[in-house]
């Protein structure tokens, strides 16, 4: 049996959306300080203001959070440079982004 193309494209988003839960999870939990799940879980639910709660609280959560945020908005910035110069190959010298920046490194270093 043949699954239609939404079929596929739901399963890859779901699957997407599962890599994504999982590794924010693993970059809150894999650190220096040992943490486990049921910390991660206290931290959110029975705060205690110990150590591991405001690390996993203060440090890891933020950090995985703006990291999928960053994530996201690079990989929007490719599909509008795609759908902008309609090249599946776009890439930022087309639009300049690596002169422009090149530009302001040296403007900012004299």
């Amino acid at each position: 049996m043949v699954l239609h193309s939404t079929v596929w494209k739901g399963i890859g988003i779901f699957i997407g959306v599962l890599v994504l839960l999982l590794s924010t999870l693993a970059s809150v939990i894999l650190g220096y300080t040992d943490v486990n799940f049921s910390d991660v879980y206290e931290a959110f639910f029975h705060f205690n203001q110990s150590n591991k709660h405001i690390i996993i609280t203060d440090v890891r959560f933020p950090r995985a959070i703006i990291a999928a945020c960053v994530g996201a908005s690079l990989a929007m910035a490719g599909v509008l440079m795609q759908a902008l110069t309609r090249n599946a190959l776009a890439s930022p010298g087309i639009f300049g982004v690596n002169a422009g920046a090149s530009f302001l490194v040296v403007l900012a270093i004299a």
